[in-house]
């Protein structure tokens, strides 16, 4: 099904599918711009096009180095709508991005803000995400320290005992504990 955009977006969705930096990163901007006026179906084709610019292969175009760290600020600014897009793209292993630490902490930060989401689905696929992250080897040792006790909190192992009332989160965070322990 093709979504109908705004032509304002579809302008913005055509920079960043240029070749040269400069019209890129204005196409970013004008999307970042009009974030907050978005209909949902609008945040998905801008976060689907910015997810695009990830599978740019850096060693053939390292003059387009600079878009990841834009495209990563672009969605994270955004919020939690994006997230289930986020959460995507990390599953899929063509990703041609190579993160950098700075990059990896924001985007942590951004998920690790998501486990209070009011809507359940949000918080498991958050808590998967995160669980993903750190079985790639990709987080710091106080980011898995971080998701421990979060997974702790989750599942109600804390000093608090009380869980997440949804059981989905709770198996997540359950997996997710299980392979930090066997680390």
């Amino acid at each position: 099904m093709v979504l109908k955009m705004t032509t304002d977006l579809q302008a913005a969705i055509d920079s960043i599918s240029g070749n040269e930096l400069a019209t890129i990163l204005a196409g970013l901007d004008k999307i970042e711009e009009a974030f907050p006026s978005y209909s949902a179906d609008d945040l998905v084709q801008a976060a689907d096009a910015i997810g695009s610019l990830f599978f740019i292969d850096q060693y053939e175009r390292p003059d387009l180095a600079p878009v990841n760290d834009r495209a990563i600020e672009v969605l994270s600014s955004a919020g939690a709508a994006v997230v289930p897009y986020i959460i995507q793209t990390f599953e899929n292993s063509d990703m041609k991005t190579h993160l950098s630490k700075q990059q990896i902490n924001r985007i942590f930060d951004m998920l690790f803000l998501c486990l209070s989401d009011p809507h359940s689905a949000i918080r498991a696929k958050t808590i998967r995400t995160l669980g993903k992250m750190e079985k790639c080897g990709i987080l710091n040792d106080d980011q898995c320290t971080s998701l421990t006790a979060a997974c702790h909190r989750i599942v109600g192992f804390d000093e608090k005992a009380r869980w997440d009332r949804a059981f989905i989160v709770r198996k997540e965070a359950q997996e997710t504990l299980d392979r930090l322990s066997a680390n």
